[in-house]
């Protein structure tokens, strides 16, 4: 059978969802994946920062098996690149966290290409934490996620040029690689990606994105915010932990009953081993943040939202 990987076929419990038991809550388990990974500027990563990820048991073999290929990545890029695009499309979602959490980079472009070589229905997360860098921009990104007519001798001279691609590829036109993704990290840049560019970026993937995790962006554009809210009118889910002060300034003046009216949480937490002053002059903009949120939804007969600001998750900091 074409396609088909030689030898038996590996064990149901290497694939499927992990089912839960007695013997450990899932709590439990969820704050053994915090407690492992990568230190980066006083904070720990965990497997990942978007909801909804299946949590891997670490008595599971599958839990070694994604460990080990993650701490020798590189090498199986350069080994195993014509297999590891034939992982389940769950194996290769989770594959992504624990690069995410145990490489001291994150993922590349190459990488990507190998995992993705044509496009999947299935995937609807993909956990960039830590990845954005010279390795992979946000406009090498928005190649691989959106590939066009262009071939790959005739690449694009400039962003610019990408961009008139992307308008070419609207309507009738539009590709994507994963057209039902909905969860995307793009936490903690291992180098400071230009605000600018991830507007480019959100204004060309598929519409369905509903959580995002910007965690640890500190670069930022005049009424960026803004802008972002206009190009992810699908949007329930926002983490914007560890950013500079001045990204919870603009939030207040997003349009919270207006593109971003379906926004359910806000996570704003400010984490590791920050100065106190900056850490609390950060809680002073994400309550003011709250506190604007609040006033215009019930002007406006706007849904509940949480804002979540810190981790002793007692009821006046969670719940707006």
């Amino acid at each position: 059978m074409r396609g088909r990987v030689p030898g038996p076929p590996p064990p149901a419990s290497w694939l499927g969802p992990e089912a839960q038991d007695d013997r450990e809550p899932v709590e439990d388990i969820e704050q053994q994946s915090v407690r492992e990974g990568v230190l980066v500027r006083g904070v720990q990563h965990p497997l990942s920062y978007l909801p909804g990820m299946t949590l891997v048991d670490d008595r599971r073999l599958l839990h070694y098996a994604l460990k080990a290929m993650a701490l020798r990545w590189e090498e199986h890029v350069l080994c195993d690149q014509h297999w590891l695009q034939y992982l389940p499309p769950n194996v290769k979602t989770l594959l992504l966290s624990y690069i995410a959490t145990y490489t001291p980079t994150g993922v590349t472009l190459t990488g990507l290409k190998v995992l993705f070589t044509s496009l999947d229905e299935d995937i609807t997360t993909l956990e960039l934490s830590r990845s954005l860098s010279a390795e992979l921009t946000l406009l090498q990104l928005t190649r691989f996620l959106r590939p066009n007519k262009r071939s790959q001798v005739e690449a694009p001279a400039s962003w610019e040029d990408e961009m008139d691609d992307n308008k070419e590829d609207t309507g009738k036109g539009y590709t994507s690689l994963f057209p039902n993704l909905t969860h995307l990290s793009l936490a903690y840049p291992a180098s400071p990606a230009p605000f600018s560019q991830l507007l480019t970026f959100t204004a060309s993937v598929p519409p369905t994105i509903t959580h995002l995790s910007l965690a640890g962006w500190t670069e930022r554009a005049p009424d960026g915010m803004k802008r972002l809210a206009r190009n992810l009118l699908g949007l329930k889910w926002l983490d914007v932990s560890n950013c500079h002060s001045a990204l919870y300034e603009q939030l207040k003046d997003v349009e919270w009953c207006g593109p971003w009216r379906n926004v359910e949480t806000v996570v704003a937490r400010q984490q590791g081993g920050m100065p106190a002053v900056i850490k609390a002059a950060s809680y002073a903009k994400v309550r003011e943040l709250k506190k604007a949120i609040r006033e215009v939804r019930n002007e406006r007969g706007g849904k509940w939202c949480n804002v979540i600001f810190d981790e002793d998750r007692d009821e006046e900091n969670v719940a707006l």
